[in-house]
């Protein structure tokens, strides 16, 4: 038995225990959970385009009906998300955290066997408000456990199963197609089977505490207990929490709007970018090799995104605590919009299919050496703990408004101006997104608490939430 344990007075509190730890079996815990969320977001938001191609001629879909089911989940996402960070604020991580994986499971066997058009736009709005909402709650739950040391490195690892999930989308698609199963019947379960990895994350979620921050501000007694408990190691109520500020508080303190105005800024910018190109990318691969068959482009862009993606992140694991995340996203931003760039203005680029593959596999490479993480992270690290999940879900609802955007813009873009002025415009999003990271100050290094009260105006110091025994009465049993 350590000293710790047997001494419990000396042992530390809730926060201490969070930002000293070393990294351990819990925090493996929480990347997992939260990162099987993400996984589940991925292969739901990708396995849509394959599956309309077979649903367009089973039901004679429109053009117009199939852009709509296409986008109904990225519109809903932003939605979802601004919603679940807000109400993830009011009743806690923990419950919206298991609603949003309960949703995502019912809605993807519900879009399998949906008997036609109208059911199936349904089906896929109501996944997307749960996608949408599993974005701050997850981002900030495995942020809020992290410990300063490692808190980048813990949300690169978390995020990655979102690229695990962005390649398993098109290989399930294609390995149900490569079998000969009857079309209809192969949509349904490309769709359905969604529900499988989100049934095991609501699961795990149901054996996942309350973050240990948000509820040290209301029972830090009961924080203490339930860390103790899910960590092994011993924590104890200090009596030194910080009083939880309210809505008004935080957003009246100084420099939160400029940490506001980047992360939702950034993000929106990024995305247009990126899910313009992503959803555009086999239109890109068509017009270098335009003979290549559907199944072929599909397969292409799944070994181009894999080969460029898995080495960036790994990357992105061994070196964000060293180089800074603000640095990071600039330094991704830049990195894409030279690759962009590439395609644009150099001709042989845009004929030769082995130089616009390493132009856009350097793009990719950025993507998520630089903001596909960074902005993941910002957004939760940036803001006190009674508002962080809800500026997280108005940056991410913000993003995805960026996604829908550049998913209905980029293709028509394309036809009118080629690949030279599409990716032009994807170009400038990225300078125009690394110059408005550099308003706010690197957090890396720093505690969520001290980033935070940095923040706080001492002539107005922060007063305990009035609503504060309301919301202890919702969160704690």
């Amino acid at each position: 038995m350590t000293q710790t344990q047997s001494h419990p007075d000396s042992a530390p509190g809730v926060v201490d225990v969070l930002d000293g730890s070393r990294f351990q079996r819990f925090h493996v815990k929480a990347i997992i959970v939260s990162g099987a969320g993400f996984f589940t977001d991925a292969y739901d938001l990708t396995v849509i385009g394959t599956a309309l191609l077979l649903i367009k001629p089973e039901w004679g879909l429109s053009t117009g009906q199939v852009a709509l089911i296409g986008s109904s989940a990225l519109i809903a996402s932003a939605i979802g998300a601004v919603i679940w960070g807000r109400m993830s604020d009011v009743v806690g991580r923990k419950r919206m955290y298991g609603l949003a994986a309960l949703l995502m499971t019912l809605a993807a066997i519900a879009s399998g066997l949906s008997p036609n058009f109208m059911w199936l736009l349904i089906f896929r709005f109501i996944l997307g408000l749960a996608i949408g909402g599993d974005y701050p709650v997850s981002g900030v739950m495995m942020t809020e456990f992290a410990n300063v040391a490692n808190r980048g490195r813990m949300v690169a690892m978390m995020f990655f199963s979102y690229v695990l999930g962005s390649i398993a989308g098109p290989a399930v698609a294609l390995i149900l197609l490569a079998t000969g199963l009857d079309h209809s019947l192969t949509w349904r379960l490309l769709l359905a089977l969604g529900a499988v990895p989100s049934a095991l994350v609501l699961y795990a979620r149901t054996k996942t505490p309350e973050s240990p921050r948000f509820l040290a501000e209301i029972d830090e007694k009961r924080a203490a207990a339930d860390l103790t408990a899910f960590t092994g190691t011993t924590a104890i109520a200090t009596g030194s929490a910080h009083a939880r500020p309210t809505l008004r508080q935080c957003l009246a303190a100084p420099g939160v709007w400029r940490a506001v105005l980047m992360t939702a800024g950034v993000w929106f910018l990024f995305d247009i970018a990126y899910y313009g190109n992503t959803i555009s990318a086999p239109l890109l691969v068509k017009n270098v090799a335009p003979h290549a068959s559907t199944m072929a482009t599909v397969a292409v862009n799944l070994v181009l995104y894999a080969a460029f993606t898995v080495p960036a992140f790994a990357v992105t694991i061994w070196t964000i605590d060293k180089i800074g995340h603000i640095r990071l996203q600039v330094i991704g931003l830049v990195g894409m919009a030279a690759g962009l760039a590439a395609i644009a203005l150099v001709p042989a680029v845009r004929n030769s299919v082995g130089l616009f593959v390493a132009a856009y596999g350097v793009s990719s490479f950025f993507v998520w050496f630089g903001p596909g993480v960074a902005t993941m992270l910002l957004s939760a690290e940036l803001f006190a703990t009674s508002i962080r999940a809800t500026a997280h879900g108005f940056a991410a609802g913000t993003a995805k408004l960026g996604a829908f955007v550049g998913a209905i813009t980029f293709p028509p873009m394309l036809a009118a101006w080629g690949l030279q002025g599409t990716e032009l415009v994807a170009a400038a999003c990225c300078l125009a997104a690394a110059a408005l990271s550099l308003i706010v100050p690197e957090p890396r290094g720093r505690s969520l608490d001290e980033i935070a009260s940095s923040r706080l105006d001492e002539r107005s110091p922060a007063t305990p939430d009035p609503a504060l025994p309301e919301i202890a009465a919702r969160v704690v049993p």
